[in-house]
């Protein structure tokens, strides 16, 4: 799997390349792209809450058992 900053420098080229770029069969294509990053960033952000996250809670846990009973 292949993780890219942005697909849609590339639907552009590809399209621009293609002559298609101004034509109405393109803007689907773009918006397609445009909706994949969103998808994918917003993705991507609850991942990394995720494992921060967990990461809190598992120092939370070591340091409550360094620690001892209060």
């Amino acid at each position: 799997m292949t993780v890219i900053a942005s697909a849609i420098p590339m639907v552009a080229k590809t399209l621009a390349d293609l002559d298609l770029l101004h034509r109405d069969p393109s803007q689907p294509a773009l918006r397609a792209a445009m909706i994949d990053d969103i998808v994918g960033w917003v993705l991507l952000s609850l991942a990394i809450l995720l494992l921060l996250s967990a990461a809190a809670t598992t120092a939370a846990i070591v340091g409550a058992h360094l620690v001892g009973p209060g």
